[in-house]
């Protein structure tokens, strides 16, 4: 079903920005920044208390080092 398979892409994209966050050194804060937003909703979005839009994670994405490509079947 394509909800639960953008459900499950979400989920691992959120992954990646967490393990790149991490991987990077990043604090929230610089990451944060980086994407544009505030560390408490970085913090409620890494931790599942919030969810992000697309444009969101892609931002987010860019602030830890990763390139997000989106494509349509």
């Amino acid at each position: 079903d394509k909800e639960m398979k953008l459900k499950e892409t979400r989920d691992n994209l959120l992954l990646d920005i967490i393990r790149g966050r991490q991987s990077k050194g990043l604090s929230m804060v610089e990451a944060a920044k980086g994407a544009g937003i505030s560390q408490p909703n970085w913090s409620r979005i890494e931790n599942g208390v919030q969810h992000a839009t697309l444009d969101t994670l892609i931002d987010m994405a860019k602030a830890v080092g990763i390139e997000v490509s989106i494509a349509y079947e």
